[in-house]
């Protein structure tokens, strides 16, 4: 009996402290962000397959939309940019952050994807914040890039200071090859 209380005790100890290990706010949560990513890039290609600007619109946070210069520009951008159904996606790269700082809770993601269509490769790049417990008109998308696969080196900094924006990236001039 006494190896049996000693064994239990041993795992209970070993169990506190590898908890105690995790970062604060992520003891026991699994990270689901790059299914939620992946569900939200399926909501903009069906947006964008039918050319259904109210679609992306209602994706984007509130926070995003008053920041956002002028999102109907954008969605116009968007439409003209890609003018071809997508056949297909995958995902390349992501990433995803959250903290619990005495009970306000953040969480967000950042997630890139290579998109088809059947003559073109775009890379799709989304940031999003799906938590935010003191300012919830933060959760949503907050950023939407769609470049040509082949301008990645030169349009392309994972919404870094280069290309960081609300709503809809634009390269400068808003240009569109035609």
């Amino acid at each position: 009996m006494k190896v049996k209380l000693t064994i239990v005790l041993i795992f209970f100890a070993f169990s506190s402290i590898f908890s105690a290990c995790l970062p604060h706010g992520n003891r026991g949560i699994y990270d689901d962000s790059g299914i939620k990513a992946s569900d939200r890039l399926e909501q903009i290609i069906s947006a964008l397959d039918n050319k259904n600007a109210d679609e992306i619109i209602a994706m984007f946070s509130v926070q995003a939309l008053r920041e956002a210069p002028n999102i109907e520009d954008g969605i116009e951008y968007l439409f003209s940019f890609v003018p071809e159904k997508i056949v297909s996606w995958e995902k390349v790269a992501g990433s995803s952050s959250s903290s619990n700082d005495y009970g306000i809770r953040t969480a967000g993601s950042s997630y890139w994807f290579y998109v088809y269509t059947e003559n073109d490769k775009y890379l799709f790049f989304l940031k999003e914040y799906t938590i935010d417990t003191e300012n919830p008109e933060n959760i949503g998308l907050y950023m939407l890039q769609v470049i040509k696969a082949e301008d990645k080196e030169t349009q392309f900094d994972g919404g870094g200071p280069n290309t960081r924006c609300a709503g809809i990236y634009m390269p400068p001039g808003g240009a569109i090859d035609e």
